[in-house]
């Protein structure tokens, strides 16, 4: 509240309000900074690849860079140089030292690891030069030299025998002194602060792909009006869904008070931006009832045009990434960037096999998981229905129509194929007239099939607003479910009539906004897994890290300062070291060995036969302390047998003497009397789909122990007839049903007005089954 009354104050931003009870986001309005952007493409002909903008961050990255950069060219050769002096201090007397290039560099010992080869054309000369110099020793002095010259030759020549080694081999032991840095190398300092440089602009980067708003900070301004070209950063409430920052656009051909209208698509919803509110894109659902059984579709091309403009396709618009994009996204992942930076790290300190076998294991576990996520992907594309040609009334004649065009407002003709799975309803749509039957088990899990009837027409009625999810439920036919049976409409009962003797339907939601849409967005927001729903276990992780990371800026601190009294080892090594103990806190192969222990997991579920559909919460599966079944049906069979029956009162039938004495027993369900028997008869919900019997198991098992059977076309019930069978009632009873009140949670309870045949009176006798 302190932040939008702060926002109206200031006049910064302008903050704007939801219409109750169809959103549940929360936006801002941006304008991107002034910048240049570059694409760079993955392939021919491929529409993925990754884009690159230059804006006002980086122009103070480019100021450090040439500072930098000009630093390390002044300070080139500085530590080749201290290296050298401090070489020549320590090893004063002897010959020359000679470097990588062989020039001589002052009195010292002479060392392979200087850079001398001696195999080489320049030892041979140096060697020549050295026994010239003796040679005119010699000549000074003749007297003496011939006894000495043979004296020592002597001496070298048992030396060698004795020994049995090169006059060579004691010049080059590798390990008489310190290797000399690089000719080229900067200053220390001078690497540091390319080394920060470069680390911050690759955080700058990372940062705003791993927070949006981060990115928003960087890339975009707030303004304080919407206009066409303007950003929306898009917060849902939604714990599966994330944040994100879309484009505001304007229709060009769907008008309100002759005036375009912006809007904005975020998450598979579209919202529109009404003055300083925003709503969804609201579908024809809550009208009055008179409207619908009114309409008669579309009228005109304009307002065909303004309605594809605005509510768009009927289908499932999910796009399939290539493996190449979704890997790089992997990689850029906060966890993949920390691996690769450690084996970076390995990598300078001479570590290559641990550091090779690291990256080769962090590619190869993102490689598993893009696959993966790309299967799941290829699933959700699958869930789509088929576009097939349906019959449309538009322009005042039914036209076939594919079932990726229908736009909400639309009169269809709904009929099942003959096909085993029945015919899928392609959205949601309001049954006019006709009846069906519905398999809904897509959406509720429900395998009872659930009776569709027409609404009414009664005008009496038409004043109220159509509810949806309650008790105009039973007429809607749900997008995704499909038909069981259908039968057309009662001539008459519509001014429409169909052309293939399907049911009159009126189109109320299409796309994602259908009962199916709705589903399959929440599978493809849930298949990614959210962060969001792990706050807790992050939390947590985070304050562990947090501990452990004091620890080890206390050890890399102390390593610091003793490498520092250590004047065998160079700044670079004490740096890598010091950084590499800080990452010692979080593993760097502990994503591998959370993916192993993950993988154990589930192999162990399916040795007990327990799938799971979503890996990425079995971590949290050990604070689970107990798991609740939303019903028995879950863990149990659904075949019943209904064992007997407990009549009520019924003084007012003439079989009261004989029933009246049984009231609180239970009778076998053979021997039921007759008025139980109507009762179960007349008040169900059975329904025949091709001839078998379906319905809620507890009825039609109670139908089936009283030994009655239920025909579907004349809504009657009659005794079947068994050999060797009994009844206290003649066999020629019927029940026919005349109308149902299906359940309603509210009364907890169903009735039906049925006719009761096999009566001896004249005139005909209803009864209320409830």
């Amino acid at each position: 509240k302190r932040r939008r009354k702060r926002r109206k104050e200031d006049g910064s931003g302008r903050y704007y309000t939801m219409a109750s009870d169809v959103t549940k986001v929360n936006v801002s309005v941006y304008k991107r900074r002034l910048g240049v952007g570059v694409h760079v493409p993955s392939g021919r002909g491929s529409r993925g690849g990754f884009s690159l903008r230059l804006g006002w961050q980086h122009i103070p990255l480019f100021v450090l860079y040439a500072l930098v950069f000009r630093w390390c060219y002044l300070t080139a050769g500085e530590p080749y140089a201290i290296a050298l002096r401090e070489y020549e201090v320590t090893h004063g007397n002897g010959t020359s030292v000679v470097d990588s290039a062989g020039a001589v560099k002052g009195q010292s010992v002479v060392r392979k690891s200087d850079g001398v080869d001696f195999g080489s054309d320049s030892f041979d000369t140096w060697e020549e030069e050295e026994a010239g110099h003796l040679l005119e020793d010699a000549e000074q002095v003749p007297g003496e030299l011939e006894p000495v010259a043979g004296e020592v030759a002597g001496n070298e020549t048992s030396e060698e025998t004795e020994t049995g080694a090169s006059w060579d081999d004691g010049w080059g032991e590798e390990d008489d002194g310190p290797q000399l840095p690089l000719r080229i190398l900067p200053d220390f300092w001078a690497v540091f602060a390319l080394f920060v440089t470069a680390l911050l602009h690759a955080l700058l980067e990372l940062c705003q792909h791993w927070s949006i708003n981060f990115k928003t900070f960087v890339q975009f301004k707030k303004v304080s009006t919407f206009h066409e070209g303007a950003y929306v950063k898009v917060v849902p409430r939604d714990p599966h869904s994330t944040a994100e920052i879309v484009r505001v656009e304007q229709s060009q051909k769907y008008m309100l008070d002759g005036k375009p209208v912006l809007w904005f698509s975020s998450h598979k919803r579209k919202y529109e931006v009404l003055g300083d509110k925003i709503t969804k894109i609201q579908m024809p659902k809550k009208l009055a009832v008179k409207e619908y059984v009114q309409s008669v579709g579309y009228t005109n091309f304009s307002a065909i045009e303004s309605a594809e403009e605005r509510f768009g396709a009927n289908k499932f618009d999910i796009p399939m990434p290539t493996f190449f994009d979704l890997y790089i996204k992997q990689l850029l992942s906060p966890m993949s960037v920390f691996q690769v930076f450690c084996v970076g790290l390995w990598l300078l300190d001479s570590a290559w096999k641990y550091a090779l076998f690291g990256l080769f294991s962090v590619f190869g576990f993102e490689a598993t998981s893009v696959i993966t996520r790309l299967k799941n992907i290829q699933m959700i594309r699958g869930m789509g229905n088929i576009a097939q040609d349906i019959y449309v009334y538009r322009l005042g004649k039914w036209l076939k129509v594919s079932t990726e065009k229908l736009l909400p407002g639309d009169i269809v003709s709904v009929k099942r194929l003959n096909t085993s799975s029945g015919e899928v309803v392609p959205c949601d749509c309001l049954l006019l007239s006709g009846r069906a039957i519905m398999n809904e088990a897509t959406l509720t899990g429900e395998s009872v099939p659930q009776m569709k009837e027409a609404i009414s027409r009664d005008p009496t009625a038409w004043d109220r607003k159509l509810d949806v999810k309650g008790a105009d439920k039973i007429h809607v036919l749900f997008g995704g479910t499909s038909i069981l049976q259908q039968s057309p409409s009662v001539e008459g009962s519509s001014p429409l009539k169909t052309p293939d003797s399907g049911c009159l339907c009126y189109v109320l939601r299409t796309g994602f906004s259908s009962s199916q849409g709705k589903l399959v967005r929440m599978i493809e927001l849930s298949s990614s897994g959210s962060q969001a729903s792990n706050r807790d276990y992050l939390r947590e992780s985070v304050y562990m890290i947090c501990l452990l990371l004091v620890f080890a800026i206390i050890a890399s601190n102390y390593v610091l300062q003793k490498g520092f009294q250590d004047k065998n080892r160079t700044r670079y090594e004490l740096l890598i070291h010091c950084i590499l103990i800080v990452t010692s806190v979080v593993p760097s192969d502990l994503p591998m060995q959370l993916a192993m222990a993950v993988n154990a997991s589930l192999i162990h579920l399916v040795r007990l036969n327990i799938f799971c559909t979503e890996p990425f919460r079995v971590p949290l599966a050990g604070k689970i302390d107990a798991c609740f079944f939303d019903k028995t049906g879950t863990i149990t069979t659904d075949q019943l047998e209904a064992t007997g029956i407990v009549p009520c009162d019924t003084s007012s039938s003439s079989s009261s003497e004989s029933s009246s004495a049984l009231v609180g027993e239970k009778i076998p369900m053979e021997n039921a009397p007759l008025e139980s028997c109507r009762v179960i008869a007349g008040c169900h919900s059975l329904l025949q789909v091709d001839g078998k019997t379906m319905g809620d198991p507890v009825e039609s098992a109670a139908l089936k122990a009283i030994g009655w059977e239920y025909d579907q076309e004349s809504q009657k019930c009659t005794p079947m007839t068994r050999d060797g069978e009994t009844r206290a009632y003649s066999s020629n009873q019927s029940v026919r049903i005349v109308h149902r009140y299906h359940f309603s949670s509210k009364l907890q309870r169903m009735s039906s007005i049925v006719h009761l045949g096999g009566e001896s009176s004249p005139l005909p006798k209803y009864i209320v089954c409830t």
